[in-house]
């Protein structure tokens, strides 16, 4: 049962597709990149460590106890020490 509905429904297809326009994906010019292609990972991490950075200080700003993340955790994220540490 289950192949001849399948086999119906396959039938079908190239009626239905005549009917449409074929999918044309539009493309846009977006100049030279400012940044080498072979640094971009480097540039990702760079970005995201500068705001992990930003919601911490944030975070500390918020509340008078301090809710950084251990030491030893923040030494393996490559972030700076926190404050006085």
């Amino acid at each position: 049962m289950l192949n001849r509905t399948l086999r119906a429904g396959l039938l079908t297809v190239p009626k239905l597709a005549s009917k449409r326009r074929p999918f044309k994906q539009k493309t846009y010019r977006m100049g030279t990149p400012d940044v080498g292609i072979d640094k971009a990972l480097a540039l990702a991490a760079a970005l995201e460590d500068e705001e992990i950075v930003r919601k911490m200080s944030l975070r500390k700003r918020r509340s008078s106890t301090s809710m950084s993340l251990p030491l030893e955790r923040t030494a393996w994220l490559g972030l700076p020490r926190p404050w006085g540490a």
